[in-house]
């Protein structure tokens, strides 16, 4: 048995929703970002049969996450995306099964964002009736909480460096947690950093044990 059909027969026993192949069958044609693509479907495919948090391997919580229910961040001020490093909802709500209609119709295999931060936006806008992110409010969004850019992505992307500087500049008071943006930053080593690199000393705080595995 190919390693399609493998992964098909998997998906569909476990997560009974809807055919798979056609996804599938586009992700393997479009290798170029088959892991995040895969990541994306199966976040969501998670969430919707058993409802929780999804968080990006990648994502250092700092504090407790809010004690809400359903609940997702914007990314940036500047570029007006939601992102889905950080997702909380509730089982089978209504969002997720859009977030997969939405997947089994626009998969776009050529575009590293289309199925998770695009996907996710484009949803939501049509769900909550406006393209303003500033204005997607529960109320209006069925019950779903937007966080601005400071709750779960503090340092931007295009800063992404200055958390292995030794001074961080990006207020983290107001942060649930941060993220780290490994796609940009796997390559760096810890040995090779500063005893006071801001990365270092987030790792100090916030996960010690983990820190001393990595860096004894």
């Amino acid at each position: 048995m190919c390693l399609f059909d493998r992964l098909h027969g998997y998906l569909q026993k476990r997560f009974m929703i809807y055919d798979l192949r056609c996804f599938l069958h586009n992700l393997i044609i479009n290798l170029s970002y088959s892991v995040s693509h895969l990541s994306d479907l199966v976040r969501y495919l998670i969430l919707y049969n058993f409802g929780g948090t999804y968080l990006d391997l990648d994502a250092l919580i700092i504090k407790p996450l809010p004690n809400l229910t359903n609940f997702l961040g914007r990314e940036s001020l500047q570029m007006e995306y939601l992102a889905a490093g950080v997702l909380r909802f509730q089982k089978q709500h209504p969002i997720l099964v859009q977030f997969l209609q939405y997947l089994k119709y626009n998969f776009n295999g050529q575009d590293w964002s289309a199925n998770g931060p695009k996907l996710v936006t484009k949803v939501m806008q049509e769900l909550c009736h406006t393209t303003e992110l500033s204005q997607m409010t529960p109320d209006l969004c069925l019950g779903i909480h937007v966080f601005g850019p400071q709750a779960f992505y503090p340092v931007p992307w295009r800063n992404w460096q200055d958390l292995y500087k030794t001074e961080l500049s990006h207020e983290l008071n107001d942060s649930y947690s941060v993220h780290l943006w490994g796609r940009h930053s796997s390559q760096i080593r810890l040995e090779d950093l500063p005893e006071n690199a801001s990365i270092i000393e987030l790792a100090r705080t916030h996960c010690p044990i983990s820190l001393n595995i990595i860096n004894p």
